[in-house]
């Protein structure tokens, strides 16, 4: 009997220049994963304890196969998409080009950086030595 394809639970996060997903499906097996630069879209697709997931994800903006990766770390599979326009202002409003909200991704929250405090990062310690005490 063949079993129907389901789709994945996944978590968030995003920086400047790229954006940081987990696919939580445990222990997967035949992974094929297929990042597709003129559409920007994430072909995923996995088994796991006899059940087979999938799902093709067109992201909000463009991002850059060559500069992306993507592991297997402990349970889950992880991911580091890099986005084309690194110098843009505006981070992304969500993950996805369309709108309707997905349950299954949600934000990743110990991953999250707020788009100001990742300039700061970048900034370096704009304080220098400065010493409050002398």
């Amino acid at each position: 009997m063949e079993s129907k394809l389901k789709f994945p639970p996944m978590k968030w996060a995003q920086r400047a220049d790229c954006v940081l997903m987990t696919i939580e499906v445990a222990d997967c097996k035949d992974i094929e994963i297929d990042l597709k630069e003129e559409s920007n879209t994430l072909v995923f697709s996995a088994t796991s304890n006899d059940q087979k997931y999938g799902c093709s994800l067109e992201f909000l903006e463009a991002v850059v196969k060559d500069e992306s990766k993507w592991n297997t770390k402990g349970r889950n599979i992880i991911l580091h998409i890099s986005k084309k326009d690194k110098e843009q202002e505006e981070w992304w409003p969500r993950l996805t080009k369309t709108k309707e909200k997905n349950q299954l991704i949600t934000i990743d929250w110990a991953k999250w950086v707020d788009p100001d405090d990742d300039e700061d990062e970048k900034a370096g310690n704009q304080g220098g030595d400065f010493d409050p005490s002398q």
